[in-house]
């Protein structure tokens, strides 16, 4: 069937993978065959569901993932079939000796004939269970000596160096000023004491806004 897919009628290997595995789910529940047909479920829909579909869990599930996206799905799974926190980890990332160089992607384009190099993983956030969620990125040498030195200056008031409470610390104190330059946050709001001159917008405006 996945060559029958590829080669006669030519999807991609991705697309074939899904549509087989969403068939197959859809064999044991049939209801999966009108739900997509419908479009109340995409075949991506499908794919995250199989694995917890059972007699039991089927018509719930199906009918609570209708017209959702991947990401709200994987909300619903967190929710009903919660994970436990994965452990924290920082390790080196040896760098491919064959990988070119970063360069800016909109200063240069893959020469005509020329293979584009494959993009780095992305950075993900998943969702474990309700209110946790599994995020995972690569740090470059600055933003990890950066970290270190955060839980460094935190050693009092975070002792056990958790890097999820450092950053959930630095995040809120980085939206704080951004709150204060973008919308003129302020504890304190002083009252609009003169007319604005020229472009300035005065931030008694700026918060109003």
């Amino acid at each position: 069937m996945y060559l029958y897919c590829v080669h006669e009628l030519h999807m991609s290997e991705d697309s074939a993978l899904k549509r087989i595995q969403a068939a197959r789910a859809a064999r044991k529940f049939p209801g999966i065959f009108a739900a997509v047909a419908e479009g109340r479920l995409h075949l991506s829909a499908v794919g995250m569901l199989a694995p917890h579909l059972t007699s039991e869990t089927a018509d719930g599930l199906l009918a609570a993932a209708e017209h959702r996206t991947k990401a709200e799905i994987a909300l619903l799974l967190a929710a009903r079939f919660p994970r436990p926190d994965v452990p924290t980890t920082v390790q080196a990332v040896a760098k491919d000796p064959l990988a070119p160089e970063p360069v800016d992607a909109l200063a240069m384009r893959p020469a005509p004939g020329q293979v584009e190099s494959a993009p780095s993983p992305r950075p993900t956030v998943a969702p474990l269970s309700p209110g946790r969620f599994d995020v995972r990125f690569t740090l470059d040498q600055s933003a990890h000596d950066l970290l270190r030195y955060a839980q460094a200056l935190l050693g009092h008031a975070v002792p056990s160096g958790d890097i999820a409470e450092v950053v959930k610390r630095g995040l809120a104190t980085l939206v704080e000023q951004l709150e204060k330059r973008v919308f003129a946050a302020s504890a304190r709001p002083r009252s609009q004491r003169s007319a604005a001159k020229g472009r300035h917008v005065p931030a008694e405006v700026r918060r109003t806004v």
